[in-house]
């Protein structure tokens, strides 16, 4: 079976921006009916994006997506065309075309989630709901600069009375900085999680949307939103929450 998408130069580039993105923090890219879903190669993160309002309901595996990225790239500019049978994919426009084998889904190092399984893993309800507050594309660009000099893979959140704090020390304790503060709790909490990093610094262009939700067993479900181009992005976490001595 044949399914062929056109796109524009600019509906084009913005999924390029995408890809560029997961290419961070991805080996591969599994697109399911439009819907990438899938976990980060640290297992840490799952990463969401529905670009079916660009390029419907596509089913288009990509592996080895760093390798890909530059020769997908050099079509950005004009017109492309996406076609995917069962057995291949091919890139297009006007003055030619990239073709590759479409790999083993069972193969790919970042499979994609469906909804069911997302729901299962990610338990969000919103009487559960710790914190929610909004980060600026200002200190989500500082927190990039400033993590990658202190070589860390986490934040910190301190929960302390009625009050939130986003912060982090470099390895050697020489460094610290605070990101976010006095953020409204909605319960009295005197606790700390580590977070991963990647939800904050992933390359990005609106606001990002944090919420902090508690699922029980001193852990938390985090939920990250935020927008590439005019594409929403989500992303979601979890982390162990620990008594503050």
């Amino acid at each position: 079976m044949e399914n062929q998408v056109n796109l524009d130069s600019g509906q084009f580039d913005e999924v390029l921006r995408v890809l560029f993105v997961l290419n961070n923090i991805c080996n591969d890219v599994d697109i399911r009916d439009g819907v990438i879903r899938q976990r980060t190669n640290d297992s840490a993160t799952v990463f969401g994006v529905d670009l079916s309002s660009i390029i419907g309901n596509v089913n288009l595996p990509i592996n080895k997506l760093k390798e890909k990225l530059d020769i997908f790239k050099s079509f950005a500019g004009g017109e492309v065309s996406i076609t995917v049978t069962d057995d291949d994919y091919m890139i297009s426009d006007s003055d030619g075309t990239v073709k590759y084998k479409c790999p083993s889904l069972e193969y790919l190092d970042n499979k994609f989630i469906n909804e069911e399984e997302l729901n299962r893993v990610i338990i969000m309800n919103q009487e559960d709901l710790i914190l929610s507050t909004q980060i600026s594309k200002k200190t989500s660009d500082r927190m990039r600069i400033i993590l990658a000099s202190f070589h860390v893979n986490s934040v910190q959140v301190i929960l302390n009375g009625e009050v939130a704090t986003i912060s982090s020390s470099d390895q050697a304790k020489d460094g610290f900085a605070k990101f976010v503060q006095n953020i409204t709790l909605n319960k009295e909490l005197n606790h700390s999680a580590n977070l991963v990093i990647t939800p904050f610094i992933v390359d990005h262009d609106g606001d990002i949307n944090f919420e902090m939700f508690d699922s029980g067993n001193n852990v938390v479900i985090n939920a990250f939103s935020t927008t590439i181009g005019s594409i929403n992005v989500n992303l979601y976490t979890r982390a162990s929450m620990v008594e503050n001595e």
